[in-house]
């Protein structure tokens, strides 16, 4: 996410390589490489914000960011351009593994982080096994999550509650992920080829108060119905309070028999789209 690029004075012309018994050199980096390098940008990064020239020595780095470990991690964090707020504390517990604890106050929002810089470069190509292929770039995906968002929100989503997803691996599936995260709330998913048991298993235990779903999905070239499952599937998990329903088979499944169900592309097409995180 790290937007500013550091100069690294002539320090990539002097990297250092340690003596090594390992025998022969297979490859060494061009200095143009070395000049673009994110270690590098790192190194300059460090040497502007703490004073620590590396002089081309990753050794020398490396034992800065073991010995400085605070100020190693609020570097890592800055120069990453992390959103969010990072909070008094770098580490606590240092020396223990596991039980070291990184930025232990920090809060950050990760939706608001993937969705930072929503330009028009691309964010999603999903492709289907039907030939189907869908492209978002970094903005759409931004507005159709920060949609989902509002719907979300309207049906009483809040930080904390639970979504789950019963869906292949399309960009839907990512979109609503995103927006779950908007709003703090937390995402859970599985694939469409589970049996109703294996789905209650993994969502009763949660509680979820959304269910997205698809009608169905393919298979060796085959249609894969699965809208009685997606209808079980409601019925037992009493949590539920609105359905999600991807059409990826049909475009106007039956949802006559789910209740509160609602047509993906019509949930983002009317709400209210949240602006912040």
């Amino acid at each position: 996410m790290n937007n500013q690029i550091y100069s690294a004075s002539d320090t990539y012309s002097a990297v250092k390589s340690s003596p090594t018994a390992m025998g022969k050199r297979l490859w060494n980096p061009t200095l143009e490489q070395l000049k673009n390098a994110n270690v590098v940008n790192f190194a300059a990064f460090v040497k502007a914000k703490h004073g620590f020239d590396w002089r081309g020595d990753f050794q020398a780095l490396w034992r800065w960011s073991v010995t400085e470990i605070p100020a190693f991690w609020e570097s890592v964090w800055n120069w990453h351009g992390i959103v969010g707020e990072m909070g008094q504390r770098r580490l606590i517990n240092e020396t223990k593994m596991p039980g070291a604890v990184f930025f232990p106050d920090a809060s950050l929002n990760f939706a608001e982080n993937i969705l930072a810089n929503a330009d028009d470069s691309p964010a999603i190509s999903a492709h289907g096994e039907d030939g189907r292929h869908i492209t978002l770039s970094r903005a759409e995906l931004a507005s159709k999550v920060m949609a989902l968002a509002g719907w979300l929100k309207a049906n009483n989503v809040v930080r904390g509650d639970r979504v789950a997803a019963f869906t292949p691996n399309v960009a839907e599936a990512v979109i609503t992920m995103l927006a779950t995260a908007t709003l703090g709330a937390v995402y859970s998913s599985c694939s469409p080829d589970f049996g109703v048991s294996g789905a209650v298993d993994r969502f009763g235990q949660i509680k979820p108060k959304i269910l997205m779903a698809c009608d169905g999905y393919f298979y060796a070239g085959k249609k894969i119905d699965r809208m009685p499952l997606v209808s079980d599937l409601v019925a037992k998990l009493p949590s539920l309070e609105a359905t999600l329903i991807l059409p990826y088979l049909n475009n106007s499944p039956d949802c006559r028999k789910i209740p509160n169900a609602v047509l993906f592309k019509t949930a983002l097409d009317t709400a209210k789209p949240v602006e912040d995180f």
